[in-house]
């Protein structure tokens, strides 16, 4: 019988401390009416912004495109040569890319080597990280096997917007002029 009577205790016991725990939480709350006190009596909501048109900028220059609609092409230029000091080494000698109109950090550097074994991959790839419209930036390679060639020449052709005249943005594609020449150990 002692020990029912333990059990009741500590039950009232809990159920004391659970609704004081209620009301405290009720009570210490904030108040609609606190909140009006944060705001000045003078302050006015304002209304929501409104979405104003910006009109696009119309390019100049640049060549037209058959439509009538004038855009300016992107070009690019490589130069200088990477030699291999070992299999996971190499110097650079000014060897970079130059590009000019790049319109967008999405726009690609596509990289080729000739010869073509998939040994050589070269970078960068994006403009995501290098100002645009123009720069210049160091070339960088990765070999992913064995070389089957002495010297490599390293090509490369940039993507660009095109601005058509119904206003659609037509991806294309510039060739860059001259090479990297890479030189294995």
């Amino acid at each position: 019988m002692f020990k029912n009577n333990k059990k009741i205790i500590l039950w009232l016991i809990v159920l004391v401390v659970g609704a004081g725990l209620l009301v405290f939480s009720m009570s210490s709350g904030p108040k609609e009416d606190d909140n009006e006190d944060l705001l000045p009596d003078d302050f006015e909501f304002s209304p929501s912004p409104q979405p104003t048109l910006t009109p696009t900028p119309t390019p100049v220059g640049g060549s037209s495109n058959g439509s009538g609609q004038k855009f300016t092409p992107a070009t690019c230029q490589l130069e200088g040569k990477i030699v291999f000091l070992e299999d996971n080494l190499y110097r650079t000698e000014g060897a970079k890319i130059i590009y000019q109109n790049i319109d967008d950090v999405t726009r690609q550097i596509y990289w080729r080597t000739t010869p073509d074994d998939g040994v050589i991959k070269a970078g960068p790839n994006l403009f995501e990280q290098l100002p645009i419209p123009n720069g210049e930036k160091e070339a960088g390679v990765a070999l992913y096997g064995t070389p089957t060639a002495k010297q490599y020449l390293l090509n490369a052709s940039v993507t660009y917007g095109a601005l058509l005249s119904n206003g659609a943005v037509e991806i294309r594609e510039a060739e860059c002029s001259g090479g990297i020449m890479v030189i294995m150990p």
